[in-house]
């Protein structure tokens, strides 16, 4: 309503009406476009030209083509306009933006560095973080893509470095923003550079939020049906900053890093029915028939996933970028699956080929562990759960697990096998998952070494009871690692 009468209200203060200007334009004055040095406005050390430059070599490298952002041509030119140490208070916001890719370039280059040399490296990305963090606020108040460029690289260095909470919280804040700009919405006329960074920041949110819904299993955020917005258009970049590079490359030869992101837009955008049906829409109900419609397509997404751990080359060059910890988080999931299989049916052959997968992804947590936390603190909640279905193997073995049978009708002492074969057969590793089997006269129901009396039970219970079993191991190392 207030942009219906712009033409007589543009001398009005509409800042405290929802969507009306932050400030009005009367209230702008020279002053506060005076050239400072940077470090005054952020109230911390920056970067001096040099430092800033290599740094950014470092980032695309390590991170722009994992997560495309920013718009390189826009960004080179923000940051022609603060290049020699000043800048304008009105400079704050794309100041913050470039804080967190300093810092993000910062912490890559402490990992690629001699353990004694790499504490100067550390610390800048510390002093920079704090900047960024300690403009959350005004950072959530600024309606622009540059706010939202800032929340989506500081939630996904948390993410996947040791604060994931605070990462889902500020992917909540770049979704708000985003819709509030009508990133979601297709533009037909405009800046061509300006219309692109648009759709690359809206398809980062996008993505960013239908991993956040597997990683943390929970629902997601944005609808597939509120957004038009055609994907990213594919064009070449200059990653060069450093003088030296620029003369031996050229600031014409550049590299086209959309096709990575384009492509995982589409794959999510595939997935996004079935993440919606999973995570959106799960009652109690559905559990046991959701079980045992989709363990199929659950063993196989885990099987296709570990089969990173045949690919060491692949795994060598993740470390020293972006790419190390969202590896990490999926080969964690898909081990975590794995186990709970395992689990449901511990001395089956089945079983078995699976402890060998569940050994290799194990193996990979912990070479890519030197660079990511992640890496190591899910390695390390690997091993608690494996030493959980050593146990549980054990215990088969010596007949304190009752065996999982299923009753036929109300036949009192009637053992049969719960096995579905046709969906046993669309696994890709081998024999059914079969139940154990026990002679069982006039009970329907076992009875353990304790007196426990076991009921019989399907898949879906199983594979419910192995899960309850898992996230009481994942507790229990979550409470020793504090």
């Amino acid at each position: 309503m207030c942009k219906l009468g712009s033409d007589h209200m543009s001398t009005y203060a509409t800042s405290a009406i929802p969507d009306g200007e932050l400030h009005s334009p009367s209230s702008r004055n020279d002053a506060t476009n005076a050239r400072v040095p940077i470090s005054a406005i952020l109230g911390c050390r920056f970067p001096d030209r040099q430092l800033i430059h290599s740094l950014l070599e470092d980032y695309f490298e390590a991170v722009h083509w994992f997560s495309l952002v920013v718009c390189e041509r826009r960004f080179r030119r923000s940051l022609s306009s603060v290049d020699e140490g000043y800048a304008s208070p009105s400079d704050a916001p794309f100041l913050t933006l470039l804080s967190i890719v300093l810092a993000m370039a910062a912490w890559y280059r402490s990992k690629r560095i001699a353990a004694e040399d790499c504490r100067e490296w550390q610390q800048w990305t510390s002093d920079l973080i704090h900047i960024v963090e300690s403009r959350m606020v005004y950072i959530m108040d600024d309606r622009s893509v540059t706010a939202v460029q800032t929340c989506i690289l500081l939630g996904s260095h948390h993410v996947y470095h040791g604060r994931p909470n605070l990462s889902f919280a500020l992917l909540g804040a770049a979704i708000k923003i985003s819709h509030a700009l009508g990133l979601h919405r297709h533009i037909a006329q405009g800046d061509a550079e300006d219309i692109e960074e648009r759709k690359r920041v809206w398809w980062t949110v996008y993505t960013w939020d239908r991993f956040a819904s597997i990683s943390y299993g929970r629902p997601m955020t944005i609808n597939d049906e509120d957004c038009d917005v055609q994907l990213p258009t594919e064009f070449a970049e200059c990653p060069y900053f450093v003088q030296e590079s620029t003369d031996e490359h050229g600031l014409d030869r550049g590299i086209v890093y959309s096709p990575y992101q384009t492509e995982l837009s589409k794959l999510y955008r595939i997935a996004s029915p079935a993440l919606r049906n999973i995570f959106g829409y799960l009652s109690p109900g559905s559990t046991k028939q959701r079980f045992e419609t989709e363990y199929a397509s659950l063993a196989n997404a885990a099987m296709g996933t570990t089969r990173i751990t045949e690919l060491p080359k692949l795994a060598a060059l993740a470390k020293d970028s972006h790419l190390v910890a969202f590896m990490a988080i999926n080969v964690f999931h898909a081990g975590i699956v794995l186990i709970l299989l395992a689990l449901s049916d511990p001395l089956s052959d089945r079983a078995q080929q699976l402890k060998r997968i569940v050994s290799r992804v194990l193996r990979l947590q912990e070479a890519m562990g030197e660079q990511s936390a992640l890496s190591r603190q899910s390695g390390m909640v690997l091993q608690n759960l494996i030493a959980l279905l050593v146990r549980r193997e054990g215990d088969a073995m010596l007949g304190r697990l009752a065996p999982a049978m299923v009753q036929a009708g109300d036949r009192r002492g009637q053992v049969s096998r719960c096995e579905d074969h046709a969906m046993a057969e669309a696994t890709p590793y081998g024999a059914p998952l079969r139940a154990h089997t026990a002679e069982v006269s006039g009970h329907a129901s076992a009875m353990s070494p304790e007196g426990q009396v076991w009921p019989n039970v399907g898949v879906a219970q199983r594979l419910n009871e192995s899960l309850a079993s898992v996230q009481h191991g994942k507790t229990t190392d979550a409470h020793n690692m504090l």
